[in-house]
């Protein structure tokens, strides 16, 4: 980094603004080629999961991560943020479209309890959507519009289709 300021600062003051933009764009650009799983993770936990996991389980999602309804503390704070964020998405549907082949998608956001053990689950936010292009520009736009900063312990994933529950008959076996 030190070896690109210095040249920066050699440069007349209108190239020096355009090359700082360049910089920027390319690095708002080059966070987005890189797949959120590999990016460094700021993990820090959700207050007293135990109190936000409702009664109802569901099928585990990947890496044997357990899945619960949401309920409690989570609910109240993240269900009122989902409505706005479908809204915002909403409104940026030929935005969320582009590249995707068709029109013809819908998106919805569910939260649930996602973790190996009661006690180490956080809410997820979870984008699902039979488009992939869609779904992968709507958590890119949830990202940039900032949605989820502060909120500690919260994540967003993105699916397919929506966590289904666990039968009775499936949780005896």
């Amino acid at each position: 980094m030190q070896a690109v300021e210095e040249p920066v600062a050699a440069l007349p003051a209108q190239n020096q603004v355009k090359l700082k933009r360049i910089w920027n764009e390319l690095r708002a650009e080059l966070s987005t080629l890189v797949p959120p799983t590999i990016l460094p993770r700021h993990r820090e936990r959700w207050p007293e999961p135990e109190r936000s996991i409702g009664d109802i389980k569901f099928q585990p999602l990947g890496r044997n991560k357990l899945c619960w309804e949401v309920s409690g503390p989570a609910k109240q704070q993240l269900l009122p943020l989902c409505r706005q964020i479908k809204s915002n998405l909403d409104r940026l549907r030929d935005n969320l479209g582009e590249g995707a082949g068709t029109n013809d998608w819908s998106i919805a956001l569910d939260v649930f309890m996602v973790g190996h053990t009661q006690d180490r689950a956080r809410p997820v936010i979870i984008v699902c959507c039979a488009n992939k292009i869609v779904r992968k520009n709507a958590v890119k736009t949830i990202q940039n519009l900032g949605f989820l900063d502060g909120l500690v312990g919260v994540e967003l994933d993105d699916r397919e289709f929506s966590p289904v529950p666990i039968t009775s008959e499936e949780m005896a076996e």
